[in-house]
């Protein structure tokens, strides 16, 4: 049993357009990035930090499409005929959404420092719910590759899980918390935030995807978790003035 099936591409209307209206995008976000012109050193320039994530989301959808994650998604009903009266799909899943809201609303915000930066919930819930999109459906596309090698569930969970892991460590220090996240980590909190919020949600979520399914659901948690972070960030909007990190 897999949740992916190999990809195929542009068997539907809206592909060839979502394709072409996303490179416009793109090309848009990198001329206007050019512009912009970032500095290595010198103030956060929050306008910079959004251009930034705007093409890494555009990629994250790209890929999205490219491994068949996104069409799975919007041809999945969010909960499948039959869940709703499993007793133990409702436990797990209330169970993901209680390790998600607990670890992002509840311990990540302990280690978190906004440094001053006013709240703009208009900036945080579009920025919170589009980088969770993004990311959710880009972990879905490692899932999906991995499945390619068509090896037993728990491999599959386990090779998925490292892989995931190993970006999200990567990634988050040497690119997203550099160019775009300001600055808002208690150093000490990073390991605790590793070990009780960041790898429970994987673990729990990952393993009820390859239990049920439930590739929307996953995507749902992400964007409940990063919400939460752009929120107890702070996160500023695109418009507001540089800071220094």
């Amino acid at each position: 049993m897999t949740v992916f099936q190999p990809p195929k591409l542009f068997e539907q209307l809206w592909e060839p357009i979502f394709l072409i209206l996303l490179l416009v995008a793109l090309v848009g976000l990198g001329s206007s990035l050019y512009l912009l012109a970032p500095q290595k050193r010198g103030p956060y320039r929050p306008a910079v930090a959004w251009n930034i994530a705007g093409i890494v989301i555009l990629g994250y959808f790209l890929i999205s499409w490219l491994t068949g994650v996104l069409k799975t998604i919007l041809s999945q009903p969010l909960i499948r005929e039959g869940q709703l009266a499993d007793p133990q799909w409702v436990a797990f899943t209330s169970g993901c959404f209680l390790v998600v809201v607990v670890g992002y609303w509840v311990i990540w915000p302990k280690g978190t420092l906004t440094h001053g930066r006013k709240l703009s919930l208009t900036a945080i819930f579009t920025f919170g719910i589009l980088w969770g999109l993004g990311e959710g459906q880009f972990l879905m596309s490692i899932l999906a590759i991995v499945e390619r090698f068509n090896l037993s569930l728990l491999w599959t969970g386990f090779i998925a899980y490292f892989l995931i892991a190993a970006f999200k460590g990567a990634w988050q220090s040497l690119f997203w918390d550099i160019y775009v996240s300001p600055e808002h980590n208690i150093e000490e909190w990073n390991g605790p935030k590793v070990l009780f919020v960041h790898t429970p949600n994987m673990i729990f979520s990952l393993t009820y995807v390859l239990l049920y399914e439930n590739v929307a659901i996953f995507v749902l948690l992400q964007i409940i978790a990063l919400v939460g972070s752009t929120y107890f960030m702070h996160f500023p909007p695109f418009w507001s003035q540089p800071q220094e990190s």
